[in-house]
């Protein structure tokens, strides 16, 4: 999602939070105050400086941010049949998955819920960065065959199916759900960090395994 956190309307937040009955007052009152007394001044050499008010956007970094973007998107969560499309999300990364006997109706059931999600993101006034955007055709591991070469395609923008491997929230994802890829990478990644420390090291000796 292309700034989700910067993008927040504070009144459909709080709008939001207000509609839950289980919500104590107490606590929207707290949560409005949290979001809405906020300032910002640009400053520029030379120039006057400004102070204007805030009325969109989260702060990023308190760990209350990452829930209320979640409470402010709940919406999105429940758009679609749950019996064709499985929607995930982790705080502003949302991830779609199909399933049908052809990669086409695959290709057209993403198609028609991407529409839909930037319909409803946009009533958010959120959107998403398309050039951001995976496309992940995932096989049996027994499956043997051509891959898919079916695209998607949403509001002009053409979206290719990506290789046998796609990195979503630093994990590796084989198109055969096989780990072994992400595995390998990680460990190269623990390798090279040991190599560096042995450069950093005296020469000849290494260094201890306390000092690693």
């Amino acid at each position: 999602m292309k700034g989700g956190f910067d993008n927040i309307d504070h009144r459909k937040l709080i709008e939001r939070i207000s509609a839950n009955d289980k919500v104590p007052e107490y606590l929207t009152d707290w949560i409005q105050n949290f979001i809405t007394t906020r300032n910002i001044t640009l400053a520029y050499p030379g120039g006057p400086r400004r102070t204007h008010t805030v009325n969109r956007g989260i702060p990023q970094g308190p760990p209350l941010s990452p829930l209320l973007f979640v409470i402010y998107v709940k919406l999105l969560h429940l758009a679609g049949e749950p019996t064709e499309l499985f929607t995930t999300s982790y705080v502003n990364d949302f991830q779609f998955t199909v399933a049908s006997n052809s990669w086409e109706r695959n290709a057209q059931l993403l198609e028609e819920k991407a529409q839909e999600m930037m319909v409803m993101a946009q009533s958010l006034g959120l959107s998403f960065s398309m050039s951001k955007t995976d496309l992940m055709p995932w096989r049996k591991r027994r499956e043997k065959g051509a891959k898919s070469e079916a695209i998607v395609t949403v509001q002009a923008h053409v979206v290719k199916p990506a290789g046998s491997i796609i990195k979503w929230l630093e994990y590796w994802l084989a198109d055969n759900g096989k780990t072994a890829t992400h595995f390998t990478k990680r460990l190269s990644l623990a390798q090279g960090a040991f190599w560096r420390f042995q450069r950093l090291s005296l020469s000849g000796k290494g260094q201890s395994p306390y000092e690693a």
